[in-house]
């Protein structure tokens, strides 16, 4: 497995942000981006690029799955990805369910993450008393560095 940086978007005023970050890093220190998109439902469906699964019928033939078009999710983070790709910079793209925190954090450990990039929405001290931070528990919890970007509201 190699390293690679992966980098959490949520489609604030700050991914954009978020990408470029990222893009640097990924193409400075030469290692591939994971860009990786936590639903905060669960998605028609879910899907990682150039995934080519197929089955065994039992006669040693294969076939491919029938996979439904990909989700929306999907498709808009993957739109994302095109212009990283055209700076011949390896993309990966999931879109994933679950705990925002916990899902970045477990795909940061999966690929080996070098640094994780995030964005920071600049809620005041009552939402991180109420809700906590996403920025926050993946500082806490990662084991890699943590590049918090954060959006043009903070100062």
């Amino acid at each position: 497995m190699s390293s690679s940086i992966v980098a959490a978007i949520d489609y604030s005023d700050v991914t954009e942000q978020v990408l470029e970050t990222a893009s640097d890093l990924a193409e400075a220190y030469e290692l591939p981006l994971v860009l990786v998109y936590v639903a905060p439902e669960q998605p028609d469906a879910l899907f990682q690029d150039n995934d080519d699964e197929t089955i065994d019928d039992g006669d040693e033939e294969e076939m491919a799955l029938d996979e439904p078009p990909p989700s929306p999710e999907y498709e808009q983070l993957d739109a994302l990805a095109a212009p990283i790709r055209a700076r011949a910079i390896q993309v990966e793209t999931y879109v994933l369910a679950g705990p925002f925190a916990d899902r970045i954090l477990e795909e940061a450990h999966r690929h080996d993450a070098r640094m994780v990039v995030l964005g920071s929405h600049g809620h005041g001290s009552l939402y991180h008393l109420l809700v906590g931070s996403v920025s926050e528990a993946v500082i806490r919890g990662a084991e890699c560095p943590v590049v918090v970007v954060p959006s043009g509201g903070d100062s």
